[in-house]
């Protein structure tokens, strides 16, 4: 067997249709966090929510998608949480403020009050801290050791007061990590332990399951397996 041919043909190929693996691996991505900010919805109706969906004025007939940090969010449709008098937002791929300082951070899936953007391409940076209610981060990933690590400090950035919280607000959704891979190495013991340090988190592991069990209509939510 001649390897260098063969890792030369593997190599040949992959330079060759390097945009459309590129592609294809971005459109998971998206497609992955889409069904995260759906599950957030769901999980709002379980808890008594109604649900309406919100069309940019350029295309009230069409579900407009943000996909990246690119573009204003007026110009992509968003999701309103509704019950009694509580208005809160859903926003995909959305510019929020640090919590510490001017740092702007981009989240897959924000929480945010009811009309806390300015439509003002001139002024427009990012959603106020104070205007965050929580958020939620989508991965491909295993959910290893150093990747909770990385979340915590997202948290701590723009949402603090979850990492040493005796009582989690009702009727708003903690911090989510939705990952398509289970629990690796000592991180169901890092997990285990949030409770204890007062961390309130959601970690949705095998989320693929999740939503085949929410589909199955063997759970009410696919976030079950947590004190929400």
């Amino acid at each position: 067997m001649n390897l260098d041919e063969v890792i030369k043909h593997i190599s040949d190929f992959v330079n060759h249709y390097k945009n459309e693996l590129y592609n294809l691996t971005q459109n998971e991505s998206k497609a992955l966090e889409l069904a995260g900010t759906i599950a957030v919805c769901e999980h709002y109706k379980y808890l008594g929510y109604s649900i309406e969906i919100v069309n940019p004025d350029k295309a009230k007939n069409v579900f407009c998608v943000k996909t990246s940090t690119r573009g204003f969010p007026w110009n992509f449709s968003h999701i309103k949480i509704l019950k009694e008098n509580i208005n809160y937002e859903i926003h995909t791929n959305l510019s929020v403020k640090s919590c510490h300082d001017d740092g702007v951070y981009c989240v897959d899936i924000g929480i945010i009050k009811e009309d806390s953007i300015l439509k003002d391409e001139k002024k427009w940076k990012c959603v106020e801290n104070s205007n965050l209610l929580s958020f939620g981060e989508v991965k491909k990933l295993v959910i290893y050791p150093m990747l909770l690590a990385q979340f915590i400090g997202i948290v701590h950035e723009i949402r603090p007061e979850y990492l040493a919280m005796e009582i989690k607000p009702e009727g708003i959704f903690e911090p989510v990590l939705i990952s398509l891979g289970n629990f690796s190495g000592n991180s169901t013991t890092i997990v285990k332990a949030y409770e204890k340090r007062k961390i309130k988190l959601f970690i949705a592991q095998d989320f693929d399951i999740r939503l085949a069990n929410y589909r199955g209509k063997n759970v009410q939510t696919p976030f079950y397996g947590n004190d929400f």
